[in-house]
């Protein structure tokens, strides 16, 4: 369960920064199609948010997918407490 939250830890962040590329570093096909790429990482952060009032019905996941609704930003899928880097 630690590994999944630090990938997604760090995927999060790629996102964040504007940076997506680097998670498909040497897939070809996920270069190709960033805008997409993008799309799926923000349906999986609302889906994976700490708290679960926050997250998406499967109706809902189910039209982010398709196209047939517009996916906003996600917030920080982490308390802020529990986020492992420390500000100095």
């Amino acid at each position: 369960m630690e590994e999944e939250a630090i990938l997604t830890e760090w995927a999060f962040d790629c996102y964040n920064e504007g940076m997506i590329e680097k998670l498909v570093e040497n897939d070809e096909e996920g270069r190709n199609d960033l805008g997409r790429l993008e799309m799926i990482l923000k349906v999986a952060f609302w889906c994976v948010q700490y708290e679960p009032i926050l997250r998406p019905c499967m109706r809902t996941v189910t039209m982010m997918l398709e196209g047939a609704v517009q996916v906003p930003s996600p917030p920080c899928p982490f308390p802020v407490n529990s986020m492992s880097k420390i500000i100095v």
